[in-house]
């Protein structure tokens, strides 16, 4: 047990190691990027710059993220930092340059994702992983080649070449001659680098072919010794082996001497600036060492593939092992990921395009030289990019037609924020006129109308106006899109659920035939109370789960609208939401429903139902267009039009059908009754004098709440006609001196009459005066009353009489009358009681027996049920009530004619003039 705990042991101990291994493998070194490139230059090529008076702009996709992979050597360090400076400050791409220790493990990084891409590859000592990552499971892309080759190799300085023409020195054979050979420092002129620890940069522990921090063939051994001269190096690990095994397989007199990377290079550079001595040097190209200086590489037999197959850096120096060819000349690669070519396409491209070539290469590593230009990498990069734009302008590509969207914003200054302040300040005005104007008729608009309707009508239609200004700033922000949110869903809540409680009250009250109890009128408030409560509680709800923010919509190719949008809802937000949604449009379904049932319903306005069915379409018209169109992709002007003149137009309507109508009509028929009232009251007062009892006043019989219309006026002399018309303009009875006979009628005297709604009921002793022809009306009046005892002394009509007269007010009904019996329940509770509707107001009645109330409910439904049926709302005249009410009082002078007249009853006749 415990041996194969030690085994888990060791291997997690283990697996530690090689992910921290890995982990430091794949920590770069972070390379800044100076700004090179002035945006003035990069502008023509469209990536950055554009900008514009009118419109803001927004690079749609964000900027690419893109590592390049830089190497220590020169060369790759100049062509990273050339290619990121045209990525970043012409392209606009997030770049990183990062250098990593390890350089054989490129195609490693690249498949891990730790960089994008390396623009110079050798790939002789990599052909493997080439084979592996790139043909064989293409998880890595070849990029193509740099441009300029690399090869590494023997050089010399081509000033002692120069001096000396008659002597070959660029020759492998020159190193067997003693002629060549006597110009080169003999064997131990050279001190061998070391460690700061004071070591040999040629450790035998770890290449076996050192000695004495050398490389010391056996043909320079003993006695042979003084023949042999240096060849420089600057470590081992350089082309490890590669020299040494050059020198035993070509038989030659040199020994190689590490000199580490500051002596290398301050010898290699003296020794060039000089023509009196020769140096051979092992080295590679492209570098700025060579091409800084005068060197002439030195020709080795050509390179074959089979020379190299036999040869094996493990094996140096061992029997069978074997190299005696040049080194490869090495198409220097770019590689990248696949990820280039599907998340930045023209990142890609720019990287496949991009090439330097050996005379860039040399200009470029000539300016970093100490002896050149002395310039830092990123300042000779630089001063390459300024001037050769020629050169790397065919690199960069096109930007794709989305890359820069435009978002046409709209100041205040603007035309249509213009036009949406007006019309929002010209609502906001109309709410207040309005406001004034119910507060002044406010007596005469509550027998027709609902004061707390009109007003919350008035309060939704503000609140949603709220809306229409958090549009008029131009893009909208986080909080601007939150006060949208929460004044569009408020002002909605409020006009649905008002529309929607005042159409079902008023469907129960004027349109339930059944006389069923009906509701109080103040149960409005509480109804658009809860209503608000509710949406603000989901609407919270849902502000807290997915709160609101902007985003961005593409709309064309080049375009982007920004729209109030809310975060990804997660299960608990989008049922919430669901919910909500939910809420709204029961809302919206009930008012509809309601309003298109009262819709053909009487009521004391004209037309009053199809307003609200038509403020009711205006509200789903406005959802239907405003809801599609913020959420569609199309260009943000016409969203504003369509939100901003949508709703203010919408609110606007609903306020005028809802609130301004009625006042107008309130305001128009209190105009034209004042005036009826100047013309005829002195003619009427004469009339009804002279044909009533002493003490009645037979003028204080009113119209039972409906509209007015004029009468047919008066003479000259200012006496009234006593015809009337009824409401499809016919004669409607007989003048004032007819005959009471000529009316059909049905009186009840003494009934009994109480509320069916309210909290306080109580029974009423009323009179009731039921004309069928030719003018149909009910006249309600209290019981009569005892007359005051006449004066003294005093003589005619009223002092000879005790006669009971009727009272000085009363109301008389031409429409909205209805009748039923009893149910069948009820009828053991009130017996001998029918019920009566009038005017949209519940009542029980109570009438001499069973038998009478029947006869009651019969007569008025005949009377009413043509009237009910055809006429609308104020379609009956004014005269035809105000003759009713007239000829109600002359037929009940006395209480004998009352009595007498209780006994007998009209059988209803079809009236001609209906």
């Amino acid at each position: 047990m415990i041996p194969r705990v030690l085994v888990a042991v060791i291997a997690c101990i283990a697996a530690a190691a090689v992910i921290r291994a890995q982990s430091v493998a794949d920590t770069p070194l972070q390379r800044s990027v100076p700004m090179c490139v002035e945006q003035a230059a990069a502008k023509p090529f469209g990536w950055v710059g554009v900008a514009s008076a009118n419109t803001d702009y927004m690079v749609q996709r964000p900027p690419a993220n893109v590592t390049l992979e830089v190497n220590a050597w020169p060369s790759s360090n100049i062509t990273a930092l050339v290619a990121a400076m045209l990525l970043r400050d012409v392209m606009a791409v997030n770049l990183t340059l990062a250098q990593f220790p390890d350089y054989t493990d490129i195609f490693g990084r690249i498949t891990r994702g730790t960089v994008d891409a390396s623009l110079e590859v050798w790939p002789s000592p990599l052909t493997a992983a080439y084979n592996d990552y790139v043909i064989q499971r293409a998880i890595v892309d070849d990029l193509g080649m740099i441009g300029y080759p690399g090869r590494k190799g023997w050089f010399i300085n081509q000033a002692v070449a120069n001096a000396n023409p008659t002597i070959i020195f660029d020759s492998w054979r020159s190193f067997q001659r003693p002629a060549t050979l006597s110009f080169l420092p003999p064997l131990g002129t050279t001190p061998p680098g070391r460690y700061p620890n004071g070591t040999y940069l040629c450790n035998p522990a770890v290449y076996p072919w050192c000695t004495d921090g050398m490389f010391i063939p056996p043909q320079c051994r003993g006695s042979n010794a003084t023949q042999c001269r240096e060849l420089w190096a600057v470590s081992p690990s350089t082309a490890l082996g590669e020299s040494e095994q050059r020198i035993l397989s070509l038989n030659l007199s040199l020994a190689v001497v590490y000199l580490g990377e500051p002596d290398f290079h301050a010898r290699v550079t003296q020794c060039a600036r000089q023509n009196a001595s020769l140096c051979v040097f092992q080295h590679y190209s492209p570098e700025s060492l060579i091409s800084a200086n005068a060197v002439a590489s030195v020709n080795l037999p050509e390179y074959t593939s089979a020379c190299y197959a036999s040869f094996s850096p493990a094996r140096v120096g061992i029997p069978g092992n074997s190299l005696s060819c040049d080194w490869p000349s090495e198409l220097l690669l770019k590689l990248g990921s696949p990820r280039l070519a599907a998340a930045v396409a023209q990142v890609n491209s720019f990287l496949r395009f991009f090439s330097l070539r050996d005379v860039d290469m040399d200009e470029l590593l000539t300016a970093i030289a100490p002896n050149g230009g002395g310039l830092d990498p990123t300042a000779a990069a630089c001063q390459w990019i300024k001037a050769n734009q020629n050169i790397w302008a065919t690199w960069i590509p096109t930007p794709p037609a989305d890359y820069i969207k435009v978002m046409e914003s709209i100041s205040l200054a603007d035309s249509m924020s213009i036009g949406g302040i007006v019309l929002v300040a010209v609502h906001l005005l109309a709410l207040a006129a309005t406001q004034g104007a119910v507060a002044k008729y406010r007596e005469w608009l509550g027998q027709h109308h609902s004061i707390a309707g009109m007003q919350l009508i008035a309060a939704g239609c503000a609140i949603t106006a709220v809306t229409v200004l958090a549009e008029l700033s131009g893009a909208p922000t986080r909080a601007q899109c939150t006060v949208r949110v929460w004044t569009l869903s408020t002002g909605h809540a409020v006009l649905s659920s008002t529309f929607a409680a005042k159409a079902w009250y008023v469907h129960f009250v004027h349109g339930n035939k059944r006389l069923s109890l009906v509701p109080t009128a103040g149960i409005l408030v509480p109804v658009v109370a809860a209503a608000v409560a509710t949406n603000t509680l989901l609407l919270g709800l849902v502000q807290a789960l997915s709160p609101t923010i902007v985003a961005y919509l593409d709309v064309l190719v080049n375009t982007y609208t920004p729209v109030c949008w809310s975060t990804a809802p997660g299960p608990g937000a989008a049922a919430v939401l669901a919910l909500l949604c939910a809420f709204h449009a029961a809302l919206l379904a009930l008012a509809v429903v309601y309003t298109l049932r009262i819709r053909s319903v009487p009521l004391p306005t004209p037309g009053e139902a199809w307003h609200q069915v038509l403020a009711m379409a205006t509200i789903l018209a406005t959802f239907a267009l405003v809801v599609p169109v913020t959420a569609l992709q199309i260009n943000y002007r016409v969203q504003f039009a369509v939100r901003t003149m949508g709703i203010s137009l919408a609110l606007s309507l609903i306020l005028y059908l809802a609130v301004v109508r009625p006042v107008l009509v309130q305001h128009w028929h209190r105009q034209a009754r004042m005036a009826s009232t100047r013309s005829g009251e002195g003619s009427w007062r004469a009339s009804q004098v002279g044909s009533q009892p002493a003490g009645n006043a037979a003028a204080g019989i009113r119209l039972g709440r409906q509209s007015a219309s004029t009468t047919r006026g008066s003479d000259a002399s200012g006496s009234v006609d006593g015809s009337v018309a009824d409401s499809t303009g016919k004669d409607c009875g007989a003048g004032v001196d007819e005959p009471l006979t000529s009316l059909l009628t049905r009186i009840g005297v003494g009934y009994k009459l109480q509320k069916m709604s309210g909290i306080v009921r109580h029974w009423s002793h009323v009179n009731l005066v039921l004309l069928h022809a030719p003018c149909p009306a009910l006249i309600i009046t209290p019981v009569a009353t005892a007359a005051p005892a006449p004066p003294p002394g005093s003589t005619g009509p009223a002092a000879s009489t005790t006669a009971t007269v009727l009272p000085s007010t009363g109301d008389a009904h031409v429409s909205g009358v209805q009748a039923a019996k009893m149910d069948p329940k009820l009828a053991a509770s009130f017996p001998g009681c029918f019920l009566l509707r009038v005017q949209g107001t519940s009542h029980v009645v109570q009438a001499k027996d069973t038998a009478d109330a029947e006869a009651w409910v019969a007569d008025l439904d005949a009377t009413f049920r043509e009237i009910n049926a055809l006429s609308n709302a104020g379609s009956v005249s004014a005269a035809v009530a105000g003759a009713a009410a007239g000829l109600a009082a002359r037929s009940v002078s006395t209480r004998r004619q009352v009595q007498a007249s209780s006994t007998t009853r009209s059988k209803p006749q079809a009236s001609s003039s209906r």
